[in-house]
C-alpha cells in the first residue's frame, strides 16, 4: 500500500474571486450538518472547515486564495495541459487566469481512499458555488477539467466519487526504445493512471505493442475504478483482456512513467506484452 499524501485541487480564475464563507458554510452543510468553520466564526476569517463525526475528527479542508504563480506551472503542470483529452481548451482557458484558490485537505491521511476523496470534491463544490472558477487542476491526476462538467457530475456520485472528472486520469505515452537498446526500433506505448497514488492506493499501467491505445483506455479505467472499490485490480491474479475469453495478469512492480510509485502493472496477452522483464 503506498503512504497517501495531502490532496491539493486548484481553482483558477481569469479574475480575482469573491468569497463568501457564510455561502460556502450553507453549501458543506448541505452535504453533511456536521460541516463547521475551524476559526468559529461563519462569516469571516480563515476559510477552514471540519468535521465533528468521529471518523473526521482530525482532520481540515483548507481554501487559500492568493495570485496565480507561473513558477508552480511544472513539468506535471506541463504534462496535464498536453494530456487534456476530455477538455482540449484547457491550455487556452489556464493562460488566461490570473488568480487560484488552492484546496486542500489537513491531517486527513487516515480517511479510506473513496471518503477522503469525496470529501475534498464537496469542499470544491461547495466554493465553486459562491465563487465559480474557470479551469480546475486537480493535482494527483495531473488533469485539468472544465468546471461546468465537474459540477454537472459531482452531486450524483456520492457512492463512486472515483468516476467524478478529475479522480482518475489516464495517461498515453509513446516508447521508442529501452536503456539497454533493445527493441530499439519498435515503438511501443505506455498508457498508466494518475490519481490513486496521491490517496494511498497503486495506480495501474500498461507497457504494450500491437494494439490500439484506445481499446486499453477502458481496461485500465475499470481497473482503477476497482481499485478503489475493492481495494484490488481483480479476485485472481489476472483481469478481463479486450476480448471476451481473454485474461491479462497483473503484478506489483514500479511506475515506467514519472512520479515514481508503485503500481499494478497489467501484461497483455498473445504476444503484446512489451518492455524488458523478469
Amino acid at each position: 500500500m503506498e503512504a497517501a499524501k495531502a490532496y491539493v485541487v486548484r481553482l483558477l480564475y481569469r479574475s480575482r474571486p469573491t468569497l463568501r464563507k457564510s455561502a460556502i458554510l450553507a453549501k458543506l452543510e448541505n452535504y453533511a450538518p456536521d460541516f463547521t468553520p475551524l476559526d468559529g466564526d461563519r462569516d469571516e476569517g480563515l476559510l477552514a472547515f471540519v468535521r465533528s463525526e468521529p471518523l473526521f475528527e482530525k482532520a481540515q479542508w483548507i481554501a487559500t486564495p492568493a495570485p496565480f504563480d507561473e513558477a508552480t506551472c511544472d513539468e506535471a503542470w506541463t504534462e496535464g495541459l498536453e494530456q487534456s483529452w476530455n477538455w482540449p481548451e484547457a491550455r487556452d482557458v489556464a493562460a488566461e487566469c490570473k488568480f487560484e484558490i488552492q484546496v486542500a485537505d489537513v491531517r486527513a491521511l487516515d480517511l479510506p481512499a473513496a471518503r477522503r476523496l469525496r470529501m475534498i470534491q464537496q469542499v470544491v463544490a461547495a466554493i465553486l458555488h459562491s465563487a465559480p472558477c474557470d479551469a480546475i487542476y486537480w493535482t494527483a491526476s495531473r488533469s485539468f477539467v472544465s468546471p461546468a462538467e465537474f459540477l454537472a457530475a459531482v452531486d450524483s456520485l456520492e457512492e463512486h466519487p472515483w468516476l467524478a472528472p478529475g479522480a482518475i486520469h489516464i495517461r498515453q505515452f509513446r516508447v521508442v526504445e529501452y536503456e539497454d537498446g533493445a527493441d530499439a526500433n519498435l515503438q511501443d506505448a505506455l498508457l498508466d493512471s494518475v490519481g490513486l497514488n496521491t490517496l494511498g492506493l497503486p495506480d495501474v499501467q500498461c507497457h504494450f505493442r500491437g494494439i490500439d491505445a484506445q481499446l486499453i483506455v477502458p481496461l485500465l479505467y475499470r481497473a482503477a475504478c476497482t481499485l478503489f472499490e475493492t481495494g484490488r485490480v481483480a479476485a485472481g491474479d489476472a483481469v478481463a483482456g479486450i476480448r471476451p475469453g481473454q485474461f491479462w495478469r497483473h503484478r506489483g512492480e514500479k511506475s515506467l512513467a514519472p512520479p515514481l510509485r508503485t503500481v499494478v502493472d497489467i501484461a497483455p496477452s498473445g504476444g503484446h506484452k512489451a518492455g524488458v522483464r523478469d
